[in-house]
C-alpha cells in the first residue's frame, strides 16, 4: 500500500440555469491509498474534502419577478463544504 495526500488551491463555480453564476475561492485536501495488484495494475482509493470561501449570510442565484424575489440557495456561514469518495484503477504501461 501506498499513502498519499493531496492540497489543492483554486476556485469554485456556482452555477444554475436561468442565474449567472459567481466564482468563489476555494481549497482542497485530498488523502488516500494506491494498492499495487500487479507491476502495471492496482487500485485507488481516496477521501477527498472542498472548502469554499463564501460570504456570511449570502443568497445565491437570486431572481425577482413582478416584484416577488426568490433565492434557490441561502447560506448563513462563511464557508461552504463538499466531500467526495473515489475507488478507481490504475493501469500503467
Amino acid at each position: 500500500m501506498v499513502p498519499f495526500l493531496s492540497f489543492t488551491l483554486g476556485a469554485t463555480q456556482f452555477s444554475a440555469d436561468g442565474f449567472d453564476s459567481e466564482t468563489k475561492f476555494s481549497m482542497s485536501l485530498g488523502t488516500g491509498l494506491r494498492l499495487p495488484i500487479t507491476d502495471n495494475f492496482g487500485a485507488t482509493l481516496g477521501l477527498r474534502g472542498y472548502l469554499t470561501f463564501v460570504d456570511s449570510d449570502t443568497d445565491y442565484f437570486c431572481s425577482s419577478d413582478g416584484g416577488n424575489g426568490t433565492c434557490l440557495v441561502r447560506s448563513s456561514g462563511s464557508t461552504f463544504f463538499q466531500g467526495e469518495a473515489t475507488l478507481g484503477l490504475t493501469l500503467r504501461f
